[in-house]
């Protein structure tokens, strides 16, 4: 019985890291204002945009936790990856791409590509997390030295050399696979993580609140000078955070919005740019910018219930007829 309690609390812990990631990488997204906009919403924007640096290192992070290559063979895993992220992936960024296209033609193939792989889009991130899958699924890359040492780079190349890459530095898998690596070493001595999380337990609220003052006044960059370390503090705080969240009281619609992050993750960019769209078109809401990733979230969420629910009715018509045939 307490080790199905413990599996519960472990999957809502990620549940809720990955509700806080969803809404961090939103934020990134839907804080665009006027070149005119008075000074509150030029703050409010800001804090929108540092806020915004903490997800995608969560959702590495979590990636990296939970990624076990030793249970199946890499040809296997790499399917199961490529139906439940690939394909949602490629559907998202085809359907993406020509709305930016029709909106701003013309649509090259060129374009569509540099767009799916994260070449100037926001689906970098699934790129670097297929090749975190891959590089992980290298024997030798899964001891905790090896983990180590990709922190250290990843540290390293955030506040040195971000910016040497081939490409961007969102492609430039130094700047993040210690993210990765990280989320590995804290599954394998989550005993360890727990006890820290333990006797920290009543200073939580603390140290979330002091962190994230931090990244907003400090850090808010994935990259260059001391930025990076504090955005790496307040990541640290988001997972502390879900973790205590996770002994609560069971909240099923955060638990739900983080078990679909990739869902949101894949479709929010049109519906962050409407909404942003709409802000700066009424003065009003301008006062309201710190309330666009809820706003996005909220247009998200009912897309993915009604989304799940025709997809739902879809099987059943499909099912009543196949037995009725």
């Amino acid at each position: 019985m307490e080790e199905v309690k413990a599996q519960i609390s472990k999957n809502t812990a990620i549940f809720y890291i990955k509700f806080i990631a969803i809404i961090s990488v939103i934020c990134a997204h839907c804080g665009a204002i006027n070149e005119n906009a008075n000074r509150f919403t030029t703050i409010c924007a800001s804090i929108l945009g540092r806020v915004g640096a903490i997800g995608v290192g969560c959702f590495l992070i979590v990636s990296g936790a939970l990624f076990n290559p030793n249970k199946q063979s890499f040809g296997f895993m790499m399917k199961k990856k490529l139906i439940k992220i690939g394909i949602p992936w490629l559907f998202g960024a085809t359907v993406v791409y020509f709305y930016e296209a029709l909106r701003k033609p013309p649509i090259l193939f060129l374009g569509y590509i540099k767009m799916f792989f994260g070449y100037g889009s926001y689906f970098y991130y699934l790129t670097i997390l297929f090749i975190c899958f891959i590089i992980f699924s290298i024997p030798f890359m899964n001891n905790i030295y090896a983990k180590l040492i990709c922190v250290i780079i990843t540290l390293v190349s955030v506040i040195f050399w971000w910016d040497k890459g081939f490409l961007t530095p969102y492609l430039d898998i130094t700047n993040w696979i210690g993210y990765f690596a990280l989320g590995g070493i804290i599954a394998e001595n989550k005993d360890g993580f727990e006890k820290i999380v333990n006797k920290i337990l009543p200073f939580s609220p603390i140290i979330f609140v002091v962190c994230i003052i931090l990244e907003i006044f400090v850090g808010g960059a994935y990259w260059g000078g001391v930025e990076p370390l504090v955005n790496f503090t307040a990541i640290a705080s988001v997972l502390l955070l879900g973790t205590i969240l996770s002994k609560g009281k069971r909240l099923k619609e955060i638990e739900f919005i983080g078990n679909n992050s990739l869902f949101i993750y894949i479709w929010h960019m049109p519906i962050a740019g409407i909404v942003a769209w709409a802000f700066n078109k009424l003065e009003f809401l301008s006062y309201l910018t710190l309330i666009r990733p809820f706003v996005v979230l909220l247009v998200v969420y009912v897309a993915m219930i009604i989304v799940k629910h025709l997809w739902k009715t879809i099987q059943l018509i499909v099912g009543f007829n196949g037995k009725k045939d």
